[in-house]
C-alpha cells in the first residue's frame, strides 16, 4: 500500500511550529501574570488576558493541524 502525499505538508510544518511557540508563550505570559500577583492587579489581569488570547488561538491552530492531517483544508481535498 502506498502513502499518499499530504498536499498541506509544508502548512503542517509551519502551524506544528507555531503550535509549540504559542503553547510557550501562553505559558510564559501565565507565569508573568503570576509574578504580578499582590504588586499589580492590572497588569497581573492583563497578562492573564493576554494568555487567554494565545489560548484561544492555539484552539484554531490546532483545529487547522487535524484538517491539514487529514488532508484537508483551504477548500482542497486529498485525492
Amino acid at each position: 500500500m502506498s502513502r499518499k502525499s499530504n498536499p498541506n505538508r509544508d502548512e503542517l510544518k509551519t502551524a506544528r511550529s507555531q503550535f509549540r511557540c504559542l503553547k510557550t508563550m501562553a505559558s510564559k505570559l501565565a507565569d508573568m501574570a503570576v509574578e504580578w500577583d499582590g504588586l499589580c492587579g492590572s497588569l497581573e489581569c492583563d497578562f492573564n488576558i493576554l494568555a487567554e488570547e494565545v489560548e484561544k488561538q492555539l484552539d484554531v491552530l490546532d483545529a487547522q493541524i487535524k484538517d491539514w492531517a487529514e488532508g484537508f483544508g483551504d477548500g482542497r481535498e486529498m485525492s
